[in-house]
């Protein structure tokens, strides 16, 4: 099979199979490998260790909430399987989308378009599931230390809830560059780190605490969803779904 068939004349499932599995497969290896000082470390039932070994937030009074920290830092880690998953779909996606972009074939592309963002938003959802109901065990492989366990599960809890909108927010950034429009992919993704994520990261820490920390990713991609959507509508390629 030659690139030509790939991009052209493959079933648009089988395509974005073939570029979606490397990339989704390279984004997990990634992940294992980052995740891997959180697991040893872990081993270590300390949640003193843990805390200081992962972790820059704006959270103060960091002696007294130590298990907190701890928790943030495992769910960190643990939240980005599913979200690193959505990123290598949406690199799998790209040079079918901007292949078929540049060559007018706008019904192959739309087709790109629609299963690649059915198969992260399911992704997003199977994930919510699992973690909703295994959150305890899922912490447990990192540490059993029950203050901790308890807390991590709370919070992993929270944040996978924001999973689809990451995935919402990484596909629009990813789908312009498929559009050949990089400035706005660049605008959406400063946007949504400097306008919506640290702000509000800060903003929720100070009004309600570490579990302003944790709903902070939903609030901010919330945002960042709505002004995605807008932008798309207005800027796509007259020809885009």
């Amino acid at each position: 099979m030659d690139k030509k068939e790939l991009f052209e004349s493959l079933p648009v499932p089988v395509a974005l199979r073939k570029m979606i599995v490397p990339a989704a497969v390279s984004q997990i290896i990634v992940l294992i490998y980052n995740m891997a000082d959180t697991f040893y470390i872990g081993r270590t039932n300390n949640p003193y260790m843990l805390a200081g070994a992962s972790l820059i937030l704006p959270v103060f009074n960091m002696l007294t909430c130590l298990a907190s920290l701890a928790a943030i830092g495992i769910v960190l880690k643990v939240e980005r399987l599913p979200l690193n998953v959505g990123i290598g779909i949406c690199q799998g996606m790209v040079p079918l989308v901007a292949y078929n972009c540049a060559s007018g074939n706008e019904k192959r592309m739309n087709r790109v378009i629609r299963l690649s963002l059915g198969t992260g938003l399911v992704v997003a959802a199977a994930s919510i599931l699992l973690y909703e109901l295994f959150a305890p065990w899922i912490v447990r492989v990192f540490i059993s230390d029950s203050a901790t366990v308890s807390l991590a599960a709370t919070f992993l809890r929270i944040r996978i809830l924001a999973t689809p909108l990451m995935f919402l927010s990484f596909f629009t950034v990813y789908i312009f560059q498929g559009f050949g429009n990089g400035r706005i992919s660049l605008f959406l993704g400063v946007v949504r780190w400097l306008v919506f994520n640290i702000p509000m990261l800060y903003l929720l820490n100070f009004l309600i605490g570490m579990y302003g920390i944790v709903w902070s990713q939903i609030t901010a991609d919330v945002l960042t969803v709505l002004l995605s959507v807008y932008v798309y509508r207005t800027r796509r390629p007259a020809f885009a779904v």
